[in-house]
């Protein structure tokens, strides 16, 4: 598990090292005073297809969830707290 702050534009980088199996959970904090954006790398591969933006609003947090497929893809979905 895991937590970030946004402080700029972000992508997130494709796995290394990975095991099919392990699973986590982001806590995405947006910028307190400017939004920023995160892209996910190709190896991210979103598990519903429709909710693959972290929110928006200053301060907000969003946590995503994700699970190795395998050694190259993670699959992941994100859900917007504020």
């Amino acid at each position: 598990n895991f937590s970030h702050k946004a402080t700029e534009n972000t992508t997130t980088g494709a796995p290394t090292n990975m095991v099919a199996g392990q699973s986590g959970v982001i806590l995405y904090t947006q910028h307190a005073s400017a939004a920023k954006t995160l892209a996910f790398n190709a190896a991210w591969v979103l598990i519903t297809g429709t909710n693959g933006t972290v929110t928006t609003t200053l301060s907000g947090k969003s946590m995503i969830f994700y699970s190795t497929f395998d050694a190259s893809t993670v699959l992941y979905d994100v859900r917007n707290l504020t």
